[in-house]
Parts: C-alpha cells; sequence; structure tokens
C-alpha cells in the first residue's frame, strides 16, 4: 500500500510539470508581443504629450517595462514556487495521513506485542510458582520422609532399595544399605500370634494390597540387632514407579500403646470389681469378708486371698478367712505369733504395702520360707495392711502360687484398695453396731427421761403442797402472835417477851425461806421464753416500783453511764435477776454509808453481753467469793444481815438458765462487782460485728 501512494504522488507531480512547461511558452509569447506593444503605445503618447526630461522619459518607459513584466516575472519565477509549496503541502498531507495509519498499525502492534508480553510473563510466573510449590513439597516429604518416628520402607521384586531413618531405629540397624541387604522375612518371627508361617501370610498381605492399592493391619515384628519382638501397625500401599509395580509401606511401633490399652482396661476392671465390693451389704461382716475375698482372688488371680487382724494385745495375728481360688473353699483359724516373726510384724508399722516378688529373698519376707512359704508352694506375696482411725488393726494378704510374679503398680494399687475397703467396711459395721446400741441406750434414755419427768412432776406437786401446807401454819403462829404480842403489850416483859418475839420471827424467816425455795423452783422447772429485753426500761421500772421505797429509805443512786444494750433472755426472769443483785448491793453496806450502785456492760465472746453492777459496799473477802452462790449459804448472821442465804443461788439458775456465767469481783471493804453474761440480741451482735470490722480496716 505504501508503494502504491508513492507511485500515484510521482505521476501527478509529472503531469502538473508539463502542463506548465506548455503554459509558459505560450505566455512568453503572449507577453512578447504585449511588450512590443506596449513599447508602441508608450512612444505613441510621448509624442502626444509635450516634450518631457529624458529623466522621467526614463522613469516613465521603466514604469511602463515593469508593468508589463510583472505576469512574465509571476509566472517564471513565483508560480513554480507556490506550486512546489502546494505540491509539499499536499505531500506532507499524504505522509501525515500514512504517518497516521502507520502509527495506528504500530500502536495495535505493541498493544498485541504488550499482551502477548504480559500471557508470557504470567506463564513464566506461574512456572516459577509451580516449580516453587514443587520444591517445597518435595522437600516436605523428604523432611516427613526423614523426621517422621513411623518407619517408612520401598519393596519391588522382593526386596527392599529404600527406607528413612526411622526404619533403622525400628529395626536395629546400622544403615540404609544394611537394611536395604536384608530379607523381609529377617524382620519376622518364624510366626504369627495367630500360628500361620509369616512368610506365607506377609506375601497375603502383599497380594492383597496389590489388588485393592492398599492394606492395614498388625503385624509382629524382630529387630536385627537383639532379635526382640515388637508389635506394629502396618499399612502397605501399592503403586507404580519408573514403570515398576512396587510396594510403600508404613510401619508404627504400637507395643506401648498396647501395654496402655491393656493396663487401662485392667484399670476399669479394677474399677468396675471395687464399685462391686462397695455395693456389698451384708447382715455379718463374715459374709462381707469372704465376698471381698473372692472378688479380688477372681479379678487378680491369685491363688489365695486372706484377710487377717490382731488380737487385742497384738502379739498375734488370727486369719479371719481364707479363700482358695482354685479349690473354690474359705478356712480359717490360722494364727502367727508376732515372736515368731519379729520383722515381719515390725513392718506393719513402716510401710504401707510389702510387694515380695521374690517371698523367699524379701526381707520383710523371707522368715516364712521355712514354715510357711515351701510346704504352701508360695512364691511371691503381696501384703496391704488395714488401718482403722490411723492403726494398723490387720492385713489383707496375696499368695501366689507357682512361678515368681512381678506385682505390677496397678495390681498393688487395687490391692491397697480393698485394704481400704475392708477398713471401710469395718468402720460402717462398727458404727451400725455402735447404732444399734445407741438405739438400745437412746430407748433407755427416754425411759429413764420419762420416769425422771415424772419425778420431778412429783416433786413440783409436793413442793407446792409442803409449802403451801407450811406456810398456812407459819401464817397463823406469825397472826396469833402477833395479837398475843399486841393484847399482852405491857403485861408481859423479859424472857417472855424475847420468847414471842422470837417466835414471831422466826414464823416469819421460815415463810420468806419457803418463798425463796418455791422461787427457785420455779425458775428450775419453768420453761424458758427468750426475746429481746431493753434492759435500760428494765433498771428504771424496777427503781420506780419494786425497789423504790427501799431506795428512798437509803437515799441510793443508781448510776448507768452508759445505754445497756439489747439481750435475748427471758424478761421476768431478767427482771428478778437484776432485782436480786441491785437489792443486795444497798443491803450489804457498812453503818451509815450512802449506797452507790453503777450498772455497765462490756462484749463478751460466743456473741454474749457481760453486765456489771458495780457498789461501794462492804466486800467479800476471796475465800467465799464461790460459796456466796450456794444455797442457803450465809457470810452473816441474821442479826448483822436480814436474809435466806436463797437470793444469790437463785441468780445463779437464772443466768444458767438464759445460757450465761455469773461471778464476782470484790475487795474486802471496798466494794463488789457481780458480773454475768447473757446472749446478746441479734441487733446488738451486728452493730458490735460492724464495729469489729471497721476496727480491723483502721488498723
Amino acid at each position: 500500500m505504501k508503494g502504491m501512494n508513492n507511485k500515484g504522488i510521482s505521476g501527478q507531480t509529472h503531469r502538473s510539470a508539463l502542463t506548465d512547461g506548455w503554459l509558459a511558452k505560450r505566455l512568453l509569447l503572449v507577453l512578447t508581443c504585449s511588450i512590443f506593444a506596449g513599447e508602441t503605445l508608450v512612444m505613441l503618447f510621448l509624442d502626444m504629450l509635450p516634450s518631457l526630461s529624458k529623466w522621467s522619459e526614463a522613469m516613465l518607459d521603466s514604469t511602463v517595462l515593469m508593468i508589463l513584466l510583472f505576469p512574465l516575472i509571476y509566472f517564471m519565477a513565483f508560480r513554480p514556487l507556490m506550486n512546489q509549496i502546494s505540491e509539499r503541502k499536499l505531500a506532507e498531507d499524504e505522509l501525515r495521513q500514512s504517518y497516521s495509519k502507520i502509527e495506528q498499525e504500530v500502536n495495535e502492534r505493541t498493544t498485541e506485542l504488550q499482551t502477548a508480553n504480559e500471557h508470557f510473563t504470567h506463564e513464566i510466573a506461574e512456572r516459577k510458582r509451580a516449580e516453587e510449590e514443587l520444591r517445597r513439597s518435595e522437600t516436605k516429604y523428604h523432611m516427613l520422609y526423614d523426621t517422621t518416628s513411623d518407619a517408612i520402607m520401598m519393596l519391588g521384586d522382593g526386596k527392599f532399595f529404600d527406607c528413612n531413618k526411622s526404619t533403622l531405629d525400628i529395626y536395629g540397624c546400622a544403615s540404609v544399605e544394611e537394611f536395604c541387604s536384608k530379607h523381609p522375612a529377617d524382620f519376622s518371627p518364624a510366626k504369627q500370634p495367630s500360628g500361620e508361617d509369616s512368610l506365607t501370610l506377609a506375601n497375603k498381605q502383599i497380594t492383597l494390597a496389590m489388588e485393592k492399592g492398599s492394606n492395614h493391619f498388625e503385624w509382629v515384628h524382630k529387630r536385627a540387632d537383639n532379635g526382640k519382638e515388637f508389635l506394629a501397625d502396618v499399612l502397605i500401599n501399592a503403586m507404580e514407579l519408573d514403570g515398576k509395580k512396587v510396594v510403600h509401606t508404613v510401619v508404627r511401633d504400637i507395643t506401648e500403646h498396647k501395654q496402655q490399652d491393656i493396663i487401662q482396661k485392667r484399670r476399669i476392671n479394677y474399677q468396675n470389681t471395687l464399685l462391686k465390693m462397695a455395693k456389698l451389704e451384708n447382715a455379718e461382716m463374715d459374709d462381707t469378708l469372704k465376698a471381698i475375698m473372692k472378688e479380688d482372688a477372681d479379678t487378680l488371680g491369685v491363688e489365695r486371698v486372706s484377710v487377717w487382724f490382731f488380737n487385742k494385745d497384738k502379739s498375734a495375728i488370727n486369719c479371719e478367712n481364707l479363700y482358695t481360688l482354685s479349690k473354690k473353699t474359705y478356712e480359717k483359724g490360722f494364727t502367727l505369733q508376732a515372736a515368731d516373726y519379729p520383722v515381719y510384724f515390725r513392718s506393719m508399722g513402716d510401710t504401707r504395702i510389702v510387694a515380695a516378688h521374690d517371698a523367699w529373698t524379701n526381707p520383710h519376707t523371707r522368715e516364712f520360707t521355712e514354715a510357711y512359704f515351701k510346704p504352701a508352694g508360695i512364691t511371691s506375696m503381696l501384703d496391704v495392711f488395714i488401718r482403722v482411725c490411723g492403726a494398723v488393726v490387720g492385713v489383707v494378704c496375696h499368695e501366689h502360687v507357682g512361678p515368681m510374679r512381678q506385682w505390677t503398680l496397678e495390681e498393688q494399687e487395687f490391692a491397697a484398695s480393698v485394704a481400704d475397703l475392708v477398713s471401710i467396711k469395718l468402720e460402717a459395721f462398727g458404727h451400725k453396731q455402735a447404732e444399734e446400741s445407741m438405739k438400745e441406750l437412746n430407748g433407755e434414755l427416754e425411759q429413764a427421761v420419762k420416769k425422771l419427768e415424772d419425778t420431778n412432776q412429783e416433786l413440783k406437786n409436793f413442793v407446792y403442797i409442803a409449802s403451801h401446807d407450811l406456810r398456812e401454819p407459819l401464817r397463823k403462829i406469825s397472826a396469833f402472835g402477833s395479837m398475843v404480842q399486841k393484847s399482852l403489850s405491857g403485861k408481859i416483859d423479859g424472857d417472855d417477851a424475847e420468847n414471842l418475839n422470837f417466835m414471831i420471827d422466826g414464823a416469819n424467816r421460815m415463810t420468806k425461806m419457803i418463798e425463796g425455795l418455791l422461787l427457785y423452783s420455779r425458775v428450775s422447772s419453768k420453761a424458758h421464753f427468750a426475746e429481746a429485753v431493753d434492759l435500760n426500761d428494765i433498771v428504771k421500772e424496777i427503781g420506780q416500783l419494786e425497789l423504790s421505797v427501799l431506795l428512798e429509805e437509803k437515799h441510793t443512786t443508781i448510776d448507768v453511764p452508759q445505754p445497756l444494750p439489747e439481750v435475748d433472755a427471758d424478761p421476768v426472769r431478767i427482771r428478778q435477776l437484776l432485782q436480786n443483785l441491785i437489792a443486795n448491793g444497798m443491803k450489804y453496806q457498812a453503818k451509815d454509808n450512802v449506797p452507790h450502785i453503777t450498772l455497765t456492760s462490756q462484749p463478751a465472746a460466743n456473741g454474749m453481753v457481760r453486765i456489771n453492777i458495780t457498789d461501794n459496799g462492804i466486800g467479800i473477802k476471796p475465800e467465799f467469793q464461790q460459796a456466796i452462790f450456794i444455797m442457803f449459804k450465809r457470810l452473816h448472821s441474821k442479826n448483822e444481815y436480814e436474809g435466806t442465804g436463797i437470793g444469790l443461788a437463785v441468780c445463779k439458775k437464772i443466768v444458767e438458765r438464759n445460757g450465761g456465767k455469773i461471778g464476782v469481783e470484790s475487795e474486802f471493804g471496798k466494794g463488789s462487782t457481780f458480773w454475768f453474761t447473757v446472749p446478746a440480741a441479734k441487733t446488738v451482735m451486728d452493730n458490735t460485728e460492724l464495729v469489729q470490722n471497721s476496727q480491723k480496716e483502721l488498723l
């Protein structure tokens, strides 16, 4: 296309040149004629004009000549130039169009090349990535192949040709060459556990793998270095390698796994047996022991299992029962003296289990060899001592007959659990017997309580009747004595008047004593009803009611520096208690001394509160401070201080009925402080705990 365009342009140029030459010739002829005609006209014109100077003529002649020559000059000089310019513009336009087409074609080609280049670049990157993945895969495969704990080997044409490092470790070979030099049959015993020939069975397994593509089974192998056999999990995969069928084999040693599986099954069996033993419930302990021994012997496969218990002074152990597995019989009545087997008896306190694999030589059991083991054919013994409340009371004995037996840790733990179970059964049986005895004792106690209640009721009735019957004649004696005293006033004197006074006073004191006894009896027998009591109200009411006259007579002051707490007590009894103690403080005063009573309180242990009643009286000597709370115990004669000796005994009984204690702190001649404890009301306890907690936080 480009060649065709160039040829077209050159042809057009040639035709234009021919046309311009022909026109130039005609124009030259025309111009020549024109010049000639013009010169002629100029000459005629000059002739017609007046005469001019030569210079003017020359100028005019030149001007006319120039005018006439301009077309010629234009056609001869400028027209070819203009044509060339037009032709060049035309050529440039055509060249520009051609360049645009070429540029478009170049761009299209460039785009195609870029697309192809990107495609090739992507293909190269993908190929590199694939090569990198392949390299990584190969590295990973080789890493797994070389580092896995499983043995991996390749078998072809009936012999090994490659293996990994674990294969050498598992089969006991020093190098790959050594392993590959051996026949596959060299790594198996002559026969498998099923009894089949190893070589024949191996060929069957390989054939099955070739048919199915893979085969998975367990196999007993043999090490090359020491001949030790081990159980393995085998996976055979059939594949092609370099056009040949080969066998890829993975072998994993599962000996330890199988052993752990066996141990786990044994443990489960032991646990089930222990659970079965624990559920045994027999009326008699002997039946329970027989059942435990039978289960023990069956589970461990021990020929003889027996239970022995100490006698009272621990000088011997007696066989409670002995079970023989092969005979399925029970025996008892055997005795072993501590003096005959001192080493064994000492071991009872030193150790928990005696696991004698070789009972004839074990230091704890060898003293039984001649007299006991050899006659019975016993070679191994497993003894666990029975402890109840920390003390050894007996032993569970396992005696193995036949070749020596190595007692496993699991067997020892099971035997120890059996001994613990026997201990629990003994305690439970003892508790059961104790409960039965307790029931009998409770029945007897209930009967005794019933009798005591009946007796107490009879005593109450007797006291009431006796006091009523006694007070009636005493009232009459007192009343008639007073009447006689009035009627004989002034008529008798001396001893008669004194005797009459003695009679009336004795009757009055007897009446007060009987009332005190009745009060003491009511405090001891009446039901106790506790409630929250405000001691401040009690003290205030006592001062206004019961003791108002006495307080006024003795000009006594009662001081309560801080409000007293609420207590949990019987309000009637606590009122009587405070009244007695305040009255005592006013009574036992030195002559002409004005009584002053102070009541204070303070927290006590176990949710109690302590109430203190302090007086300024005569005080009490230390040797008498405990005796004053005994019934009818008086420290002073009736002439010194009135009283029956019952008041403080009643106070003690009231405090004890409210769950507290009572006491006195005194210095003779300087006054006394009577104190008692009583349960604090719940709100008081909560406030006290709050204060204590706050103090702890501050500290």
